[in-house]
């Protein structure tokens, strides 16, 4: 199961998600952040509550941290994977390491 909560503070945008982030979860994820892009806020994803991830989340978590929004309480484990599928990315696409 997946819990998301959404907070404005300081003029940040904050998403807080708990439990498992799948796919499916990261179409819902990628929605709510789509409705709040143009508004011009600091966006932050808090993922203290992320209990299990898999592939294609992390590769999404690593392509919005890439692209638009600053990741939070990341769990260590969840972080190296964010950090290797960043670093990989980087490689392909910019030939750096």
């Amino acid at each position: 199961m997946l819990k998301i909560t959404t907070t404005v503070a300081d003029g940040a945008f904050t998403l807080a998600i708990a439990g498992r982030l799948t796919l499916d979860g990261c179409h819902a994820v990628n929605r709510i952040l789509n409705d709040d892009r143009n508004r011009g806020r600091q966006v932050r994803v808090d993922l203290a509550g992320i209990r299990l991830v898999d592939q294609s989340s992390v590769e999404y978590l690593a392509d919005i941290r890439r692209h638009h929004a600053v990741l939070v309480n990341l769990p260590s484990y969840i972080s190296r994977w964010v950090d290797q599928v960043s670093s990989q990315y980087e490689s392909e696409h910019f030939g750096g390491a």
